[in-house]
């Protein structure tokens, strides 16, 4: 059986549909006590009731860790706070889990490099100069030295067609508004598709340690801007360029390098496959 933690978080869910949908068995936490039923046990990171963790262990095989805060201002500005979370909570539910002998995998991000660290790989040492990269990193180092059997995948920006700024950004220039988008700072988008098909390609015995999970290319967001524009047969005069200020932006990390094979993707795709992707989607909700 595959225990999701966080399976109202966007990846949660969509592992939990993904993994389903190839057969396994899944269960997946909530913090929501209106959604708790045999298949969505109740799980609060902030309050944690190690006996009810304790409850569904023997009958675990894998844990997929999709839990926890992901902004990187919020954990900026709420260092203590955030850490109990991504860094105690899981790391109290992956002792437990892990001990009873379930295999830990563990969503990391590329935050955990900053952004003088070109292209790491899963052997280079990271430096995280984020908070968020910070405590992503004190889990990472908690797990791997646990004894328990870990993987650690670490992911570029995963879209998510609802909420991202690319969502918008189509909305927008598609009734044929403006936008302005960051020129100094890069993204590496990948599709929620090939991110469930690594966490899928994972839930398999000795398929243990660090991965990397990124598209073949990077783009700053004016260029994924612009291109969104003549995708759509829009102008790119209507995307303007603009400066990001914020240093936690520009000193993070934004794309991953790693072995392909060991990854168990034949081919890694260009950044703009994820855009693609994305304007077909919205343009069929059109």
């Amino acid at each position: 059986m595959i225990l999701i933690i966080g399976g109202d978080s966007f990846i949660g869910l969509a592992a939990t549909y993904a993994l389903r949908d190839k057969g396994y068995d899944v269960i997946s936490t909530t913090r929501n006590l209106s959604l708790v039923t045999r298949d969505r046990p109740y799980l609060d990171l902030n309050a944690l009731n190690k006996s009810h963790i304790k409850a569904i262990s023997c009958s675990v095989d894998y844990v997929l860790l999709a839990a926890g805060v992901t902004s990187i201002t919020n954990c900026e500005k709420n260092k203590y706070a955030t850490s109990m979370i991504n860094e105690d909570g899981l790391a109290t539910v992956a002792r437990i889990l892990g001990d009873a002998g379930a295999t830990i995998i563990l969503l990391s991000s590329s935050a955990v490099f900053g952004k003088s660290q070109i292209a790491p790989t899963p052997l280079d040492s990271p430096n995280p100069v984020v908070e968020y990269g910070k405590q992503k990193l004190a889990l990472e180092t908690i797990l791997l030295n646990s004894g328990c059997k870990t993987s650690i995948l670490r992911l570029t920006k995963v879209i998510n067609p609802e909420t991202s700024i690319f969502s918008m950004w189509i909305n927008i220039l598609n009734s044929g508004g403006k936008v302005s988008a960051f020129s100094n700072v890069a993204v590496a988008p990948i599709t929620i598709e090939y991110c469930t098909g690594m966490i899928s390609y994972l839930i398999a015995p000795n398929r243990t340690g660090v991965f990397h999970l990124s598209p073949s290319t990077y783009y700053t967001y004016y260029e994924i801007a612009s291109y969104i524009a003549r995708k759509l047969k829009q102008p790119e005069t209507n995307v303007f360029p603009e400066l990001c200020r914020n240093p936690l932006y520009e000193n993070t990390c934004f794309f991953l390098s790693g072995d392909i094979e060991k990854a168990g993707v034949e081919e890694r795709p260009d950044a703009l496959f994820s855009i693609d992707d994305l304007i077909s989607r919205k343009n069929k909700l059109v």
